[in-house]
């Protein structure tokens, strides 16, 4: 008998092999080396940094005004999930802390696989077994853009543990860790999961409770109701912000109806798909939509280990829970492919709520679980029996199979594309090349396990069966979860370079510009980095008439369908219209400066604004007042959403607000100056956001005191309890009163060093003029810069320069009679004597006009290695050959 010491102790060490297979698989994401791709950077990183730098501004994250002419932010899926939440109140949400969040949950689904198994009397070999399969499965690597799939996957095997232990064994201490757990699942999940998990833990509880009385166990049965219905409420409490938000939203936006029977079915799994089961790299081949489907939504992979030993469980099919299982895997296989089978429709057309979600080929989690639980529960019934002999014998017959295949691919396959780098190259594999690569990883795998196995047991010395296997699945889903890694999983870009672009952006999150425009969300003008390009405006703090979401409010889409949204859409936030119409107007004359359309009822035809002004007082993303003149009475119009949960006042007084453009809001202001005050403020919403704070923060205190030991003492439990409070304490203080970090305000001139020459040119050499030298700057006067002109710094100590500061600022000034059109200000970086990176940019976008002189400045954010010699050229061109004079270059670097 295992010793309760031993136990732990090996279960320890299982929690730090996840933890090392996690990071090892993803290295270039911890690393910072490639960014996550596809929804993760378009959809979740904007959002959530976004939500992170409203909660470090002191606010609450109620309205969004730059995404689709406004939409409730706090209504956006996982904005209420504890992780991020707690995340955002800590720190500005970076591309980085997005990867590391990533690859903590892969982490987490693996330890929850373990925990749950150990939980079930698993031994730790074989719990550890199923933990790194779940971790590194198809689910997880294909779907890795998805990141409330993720969050659904990770949590599910926490969530079943919670469940089983409330139904075996209740204790009133793992209440709040159940609460907790299953908040997480809801809230951070995609809603498709929740949906279909609650269906099968109400039919668990019916199961249980026939059971339960059919064996005399009432009186555990009560303890279990009255336990699960302590953590019912606890959850509905802690999620009444969460409910209220999601369904305020769900009445609102487009998906708010369901969706039809096409997109139900959209994205199933075909039967050539199982081919992933034993090769995901084929996943590779995308050419011509080859996959009939998306292809984050195909991957089944869960090692050929784990794959084999979910078949052999078929021999226990006798054993009632086997059976179960395999009826299990056939029913969510027989809705995952969608339209093929009657079954995906047939629930969509009589249960609740199953017509409100798409994607058959999420039910890919739930038989993938089931697969390594039966391959779990046959490891465990044969890893006594099984010999040494018989494994190699077994191991033999995959090395010859992975031989032949090796063999024919290499023989069948065209000659491989030149290599570029990794992703690029993936993009231009034949079929056949994926299935030559991945065998022959396979059987380098295989060799080399089996090889050191077998020279370990030539020498006499014991070696575990299990041991082997277990190796044998950690490199193969290791191995298999790096090479899959550049298909669904990250992109080729440094995730240093992209966030070393978005640091450089504005982190206030005041109301915006009154009198600009509106933009596309991925309008070239909001270019920051690749791999970023769509809701560029949110790093901006852009108003954007678009925006790449999942839900769309229907007055939106309503909006976008009329006549004048081509023409309306591009307006200002606010402004007065010079002509209103009614919406059954279809001659409407947008010549005639900004028009305005209302509902017949409202619409006055005597209000005439001849003249008016706007200016900005203050204002957040909750809140804009503004001082507005006109003429006449008249209509103010704001081109944001009218949602519920919006007042406004006029000089004090409460206001109607009225629709207008078909979804924006109209208020009728008098003749004369007005303040005019517009509050996104629901009180519901606002009141449930501070119990939630307040109960989640409980409950965190609550699972750490019952998380320490009983032999822990007295004075260690106050202790930490009161470290975790004093932090809590501390975060909402710093955000409450905008407390920051202070930037460094540390700068270096390339002129610090005066015995160096500092520019050269390529017409001729310059000397410095004066030897005028600041520790900050370095100023040069008037000259003439003719096409092609160019400042040159290569010195020794620029290696040193360059990769220690973040960010490099250039500034001068031009004649204001100069035409600037079509000049540009250039970079040139080389790294070890080689163009490294090259930035070109427009001066006209960086002029100023004052009285004397253009002042033309920019900052460009520096993403250089201190390993590596560097050098850097600035030069000012044009395709025309201009020639103009400047003043006063400046050139330094700051972080």
């Amino acid at each position: 008998m295992v010793s309760l010491q031993t136990r732990n102790f090996s279960d320890i060490v299982a929690y730090l092999i996840f933890v090392m297979a996690g990071c090892l698989a993803f290295w270039d994401l911890i690393s910072g080396t490639h960014m996550l791709s596809w929804d993760m950077i378009d959809g979740n990183y904007p959002f959530q940094h976004l939500q992170s730098l409203i909660e470090r501004n002191g606010n609450i994250p109620l309205w969004d005004p730059y995404t689709n002419f406004g939409t409730p932010l706090h209504s956006k899926l996982g904005q209420w999930y504890p992780i991020r939440f707690i995340s955002a109140k800590i720190g500005e949400y970076t591309a980085y802390k997005l990867n590391i969040e990533f690859v903590l949950h892969i982490i987490l689904a693996g330890m929850g696989m373990f925990a749950l198994l150990r939980s079930r009397s698993f031994s730790s070999g074989v719990a550890l077994f199923a933990g790194i399969a779940y971790m590194f499965s198809g689910f997880f690597i294909g779907n890795a853009q998805h990141m409330s799939w993720i969050i659904s996957g990770a949590w599910l095997p926490w969530l079943l543990l919670v469940y089983l232990n409330l139904l075996r064994s209740p204790s009133l201490r793992h209440i709040p860790i159940s609460i907790f757990i299953f908040f997480c699942f809801f809230s951070g999940g995609y809603p498709a999961f929740s949906i279909v998990t609650v269906y099968l833990l109400f039919f668990g509880t019916i199961a249980f409770s026939i059971h339960a009385v059919r064996t005399n166990k009432q009186k555990n049965l009560r303890k279990t109701t009255i336990y699960l219905i302590a953590i019912i409420t606890g959850v509905t409490i802690l999620s009444l912000a969460y409910l209220s938000s999601f369904f305020t939203m769900l009445s609102s936006v487009t998906r708010g109806d369901g969706v039809s029977m096409t997109a139900a079915l959209y994205s199933s799994v075909r039967a050539f798909h199982t081919i992933t089961f034993i090769a995901p790299f084929t996943n590779a081949f995308s050419q011509e939509n080859f996959w009939d489907g998306d292809l984050s939504m195909l991957n089944m992979y869960i090692g050929i280990a784990t794959l084999l030993l979910s078949l052999y469980s078929l021999r226990f099919i006798r054993n009632t829970k086997v059976f179960f299982a395999w009826i299990g895997v056939v029913f969510f296989a027989s809705l995952s492919v969608g339209d093929s089978m009657p079954v995906r429709s047939f629930f969509y057309n009589y249960v609740p709520l199953w017509d409100s979600f798409r994607f058959p080929a999420l039910f890919r989690l739930y038989y993938i679980f089931l697969l390594i639980g039966l391959a779990a529960f046959a490891f465990e019934k044969m890893k006594h029996s099984l010999t040494i002999k018989t494994l190699f014998r077994i191991s033999l017959i995959l090395i010859v199979t992975y031989s032949i295949v090796v063999g024919m691919t290499y023989i069948l396959s065209p000659d491989f594309p030149n290599y570029i780098y990794w992703h690029n190259f993936l993009r231009s594999l034949h079929f056949s090349h994926t299935i030559l690569i991945q065998a022959s990883i396979q059987l380098m795998i295989l060799l080399g396990i089996t090889g050191i196995s077998y020279i370990i047991y030539k020498k006499n010395q014991k070696i575990s069966v299990s041991s082997i296997i277990i190796a044998y699945l950690i490199c193969d889903m290791v191995s298999t979860t790096a090479l899959q890694s550049a298909i669904t999983v990250t992109t080729p870009i440094e995730t240093y370079y992209t966030q070393s672009h978005v640091d450089v952006l504005p982190k206030q999150t005041a109301w915006p510009n009154i009198n600009e425009q509106a933009y596309d969300n991925s309008a070239k003008s909001l270019s920051i980095a690749p791999p970023l390009w769509r809701n560029l405006h949110l790093f901006h703090k852009k108003r954007a008439y678009n925006g790449y979401t999942s839900y769309v409010l229907k007055s939106t889409e309503k909006f976008e369908k009329s006549i004048l949204y081509d023409s309306v859409k591009t307006y200002p936030v606010f402004y007065t219209p010079q002509k209103v119409y009614s919406e059954k107007d279809t001659n409407i004359d947008y010549s005639s400066g900004h028009i305005a359309v209302l509902p017949d009822s409202l619409l006055n035809n005597s209000y005439r604004c001849d003249s008016s002004s706007l200016t900005l007082i203050s204002g957040n993303q909750n809140e804009c007042i503004l001082s507005a003149y006109c003429t006449d009475t008249t209509y103010l119009i704001c081109m944001q959403n009218k949602y519920t949960g919006w007042e406004a006042t006029i000089n004090g007084q409460k206001t109607q607000i009225l629709p207008a453009n078909y979804m924006a809001m109209a208020v009728i202001i008098p003749p004369g100056t007005s303040t005019i005050q517009l509050s996104y403020k629901p009180s519901s919403i606002v009141e449930a956001y501070y119990l939630y704070e307040t109960i989640l923060y409980i409950l965190i205190v609550l699972i750490i005191f019952t998380a320490l030991s009983k032999s822990t003492s007295r004075r260690k439990k106050i202790g930490i309890i009161g470290l975790t409070c004093l932090s809590l304490l501390y975060i909402e203080i710093r955000n409450k009163y905008g407390i920051q970090e202070p930037e460094s305000k540390e700068t270096l001139s390339y002129t610090e060093r005066k015995s160096e020459k500092v520019f050269t040119s390529q017409a001729e050499e310059y000397t410095e003029q004066k030897n005028k030298i600041d520790t900050d700057t370095c100023t040069y006067f008037s000259k003439e810069m003719m096409y092609g002109s160019t400042f040159s710094f290569a010195k020794s100590h620029l290696a040193h320069i360059l990769s220690s500061y973040k960010n490099l600022h250039i500034s001068l000034s031009v004649l204001p009679e100069t035409n600037i059109e079509n000049v540009y200000i250039a970079i040139n970086i080389y790294k070890n004597k080689h163009q490294f990176d090259f930035k070109s940019f427009p001066i006209a976008n960086f002029i100023d006009t004052e009285t004397e002189w253009n002042f033309i400045e920019t900052t460009v954010p520096l993403h250089l290695k201190a390993s590596d010699n560097y050098a850097i050229r600035i030069f000012l061109y044009s395709p025309e050959k201009k020639s103009f004079f400047y003043k006063n270059f400046t050139i330094s670097f700051f972080n």
